[in-house]
């Protein structure tokens, strides 16, 4: 009896221990293998006829038990959802499900995200421009953190992401796990969150209005939440012109550029030859903008009122700026001359492109050319200065273009400055000049001796006319220098001065300054004979140089004695040949 119930006590200790050690083990076992299978059983349902019946949360847990050994086949990848995080770049996500498997130990494609509205694949393998990377991989979980190549393109096939390796809200996305250890794929189609933000595109102004020909930059940046985005693929087009750069191999219309470090891009751009309005076109990372570009072609047309204005005549020279015949309206014209003056220099259109300006002829005969620039062209316009007629001018009213007389036929002006105006003379030399100075002005006269010694009818007509158009409107008092021996037979000339001027103050020039210059308006200086003349009118030159710019008037009326006083030498007409000008000449050559 007690050998039996040893046996007993035996048998129950040994299904004891059988039941703690072992069932529970294989218990497990069965219930992971049931619970996968129930999944498998699942998903092979959703295959084959697009419908399951709904696993519970305690079979998803058993078939997730990474405490148990995987059965390669016993269950294959199913992706219950895909959670986005947008608010970094590139995005990040967590896939959640069962049957993800182990780590993988290598990059072998067994993520992969495939964006089917644009045509182009993110995966974990060398062979993908843009990888995942990948923080968890878990049998129920996998996380990923980023993406390496997140906005770069296929340089060779622009339909490979549509010129961006980005994923676009609202994107058909196709996202597909292979099991690492039985290399058993499962998908899952989500859709990009519609509410993703994406980066900000500035594209940088471009000039107004262009020159054909002309080469430009596009240049913006791209940011995203207000930071800087490098290497990020921008693409630009233009409906006319040419781009530098890459250009797509199966799309030469769109060119690559890369975002630098500081998120910005530039391109060089040469607008084309034909005025229009063109488009530039600029994409990255799916977010475009557009800029437009006009081209013209602008011309200047110069016309001034007379092409033959007289020295030191100012008349209106005009134009218009047009492209294609429509105005431009304020844009700056600039003048420029290669003699005389334009004022203002520079100019704004109006509203029908006309602009003007006043040219002053230069006081030397010749031909000059007016250019106007501006708007990226220029126009010139040959202008042709003229002498006035002889009989013009002051001092010429009712006289004779051409004086002659004993001592006129003889007597000539040399070295006048440059826009002199000739008033006449005698036969082929000049006798009478007028020229402006700074704020004053200058009559050089030959021929009083005639006036004197011969009473020639012109020479007094002249010397009326002196008065009249010089020394009569003078506000200030007129100075009448002589050789220091008085006026002698010139007389005559003074007293008509005294008869029509009341302030008149007679003086010599024996010294080589003029005392007090600026009280005086006009100073006539009418010397004969004195051999030192010359001597003192080269000491006072600086100072009559000055007094004239500062508005004073010069009528110098004289002849010298080149012989210094030796003698007279008598010509074949009985004229002395050395009764000549030297002291006008040396005037007229020194003041400029």
């Amino acid at each position: 009896m007690e050998r039996e119930m040893n046996i007993l006590l035996w048998s129950i200790f040994g299904i004891g221990v059988l039941t703690v050690a072992v069932i529970p083990s294989a218990w497990g076992m069965l219930g992971h293998t049931t619970a996968a299978g129930s999944v498998e059983n699942a998903n092979m349902a959703q295959v084959l006829w697009g419908q399951s019946t709904p696993v519970s949360e305690t079979v998803s847990q058993m078939a997730n038990d990474s405490g148990v050994a995987i059965i390669p086949g016993a269950t294959a990848p199913h992706i219950e959802s895909v959670a986005w995080n947008t608010s970094v770049w590139g995005p990040e996500l967590t896939l959640t499900g069962y049957g993800f498997g182990n780590t993988p130990q290598n990059q072998n494609g067994t993520l992969t995200i495939g964006d089917q509205s644009r045509g182009w694949v993110a995966g974990n393998a060398a062979s993908y421009g843009v990888q995942p990377t990948i923080q968890t991989w878990r049998n129920d979980k996998i996380v990923v953190t980023g993406f390496a190549g997140y906005g770069q393109s296929d340089a060779s096939n622009w339909n490979d992401g549509l010129g961006s390796w980005v994923f676009a809200p609202g994107d058909n996305l196709a996202v597909q796990v292979e099991n690492p250890q039985t290399g058993v794929a499962g998908t899952d189609n989500v859709t990009y969150p519609e509410n993703a933000p994406m980066p900000s595109l500035r594209v940088n102004a471009i000039a107004k209005n262009l020159t054909g020909g002309t080469v430009t930059d596009i240049s913006g940046d791209v940011t995203f939440g207000g930071q800087s985005l490098s290497n990020q693929v921008v693409n630009v087009s233009v409906t006319g012109g040419t781009l530098q750069g890459t250009a797509y191999q199966n799309n030469t219309s769109e060119y690559v550029v890369q975002t630098d470090a500081n998120g910005d891009f530039s391109v060089p751009y040469t607008v084309p030859n034909q005025p229009g309005t063109y488009q530039v076109s600029v994409m990255v990372d799916s977010v475009s903008s557009s800029v437009s570009v006009t081209v013209w072609a602008p011309k200047i047309e110069l016309q001034e009122n007379t092409s033959t204005p007289e020295i030191g005549q100012s008349d209106l020279v005009s134009g218009q700026l047009t492209s294609n015949g429509t105005p431009l309206v304020n844009e700056v014209i600039t003048f420029s001359t290669t003699g005389g003056t334009i004022s203002p220099t520079t100019v704004t259109t109006d509203a029908n492109g006309r602009f003007q300006a006043t040219y002053t002829a230069p006081n030397t005969s010749g031909t000059y050319t007016i250019t106007a620039q501006g708007a990226g062209t220029s126009a010139q316009s040959s202008i042709t200065v003229t002498e006035p007629p002889l009989s013009k001018g002051p001092v010429m009213n009712n006289m004779p273009s051409q004086w002659s007389g004993n001592w006129a036929s003889h007597m000539y002006l040399t070295n006048l400055p440059s826009g002199a105006q000739i008033l006449a003379t005698n036969g082929s030399q000049p006798t009478a000049a007028y020229f402006r100075y700074g704020n004053g002005q200058v009559f050089v006269d030959t021929q009083t001796v005639e006036y004197y010694y011969n009473s020639a009818a012109w020479a007094t007509t002249e010397w009326n006319n002196t008065i009249n158009d010089f020394l009569s409107p003078s506000h200030k008092p007129v100075l009448l220098l002589n050789d220091g021996a008085s006026w002698g037979s010139n007389q005559q000339a003074v007293s008509a001065i005294e008869r029509a001027v009341q302030n008149v103050t007679q003086n010599s020039l024996s010294s080589p300054s003029i005392p007090n210059i600026n009280q005086y308006g006009t100073i006539v200086i009418d010397a004969v004979q004195d051999s030192y003349f010359a001597q003192n009118l080269e000491q006072v030159i600086p100072q009559l140089d000055t007094w004239i710019q500062h508005g004073g008037t010069l009528i110098f009326d004289s002849t010298d004695q080149a012989n210094s006083g030796v003698g007279w030498n008598i010509g074949p007409d009985g004229i002395s040949n050395v009764w000549d000008l030297q002291a006008e000449n040396y005037l007229a050559g020194n003041i400029r």
